[in-house]
């Protein structure tokens, strides 16, 4: 392990307990606080939304909870698909859902829910949970690599594809993150 694995590990430690320390009730205010800070980013940076794809994902007890930018999103017509980790390329397939909302759990990491069916999808723009961010929207995920080899694949397939950090105040790092050549830089952090 390298010096910055380490310190990227013990990043994680901290980062974890700062977003556990948050009850359900403040999740869910935050959340929809966030919803509304990603509809103010949309309109400051004229992105087009409409009719597009977005991936999405389902949160873990403590991540900020998406579903209420997806229902603006709905709102515009847009396309919500769902990761769903592919082990062989170490990588996501973004899967359409087709309003079935049937998730299950991963088999190897029983925690992440995932959604049912095998129909892959191309997002257009990706919400992209996150344990930590700094004010360069460098991101710290949960260390597998499966968000920063997806990005960089569908950036390289896409160079218009928009990706937005959804996170808590809490998660903001005060000083910058340690990178590597492998971590994906975001285009935004939505954070409330």
């Amino acid at each position: 392990m390298n010096d910055i694995d380490i310190q990227k590990q013990n990043l994680r430690k901290i980062f974890l307990a700062k977003r556990s320390s948050l009850n359900p009730a403040e999740i869910d205010i935050l959340s929809k606080n966030i919803a509304q800070k990603f509809v103010q980013i949309i309109e400051e940076n004229k992105l087009d939304i409409k009719n597009k794809t977005f991936g999405s994902y389902i949160p873990t007890k403590y991540e900020a909870k998406p579903v209420y930018i997806e229902e603006f999103l709905v709102k515009n017509n847009c396309q919500i698909c769902y990761p769903k980790i592919n082990f062989l390329t170490k990588t996501l397939d973004f899967i359409e859902n087709d309003n079935r909302n049937i998730f299950l759990n991963n088999k190897i990491y029983p925690k992440i829910l995932e959604p049912f069916g095998n129909k892959i999808s191309k997002p257009d723009n990706i919400l992209v949970p996150l344990l930590a961010f700094d004010k360069y929207s460098q991101r710290l995920g949960m260390g597998k690599g499966f968000y920063d080899r997806t990005l960089m694949q569908l950036k390289i397939e896409n160079p218009k594809l928009n990706t937005f950090g959804i996170a808590f105040k809490i998660q903001q790092s005060n000083q910058a993150l340690p990178v590597s050549a492998q971590d994906y830089i975001l285009d935004f952090v939505v954070s409330a």
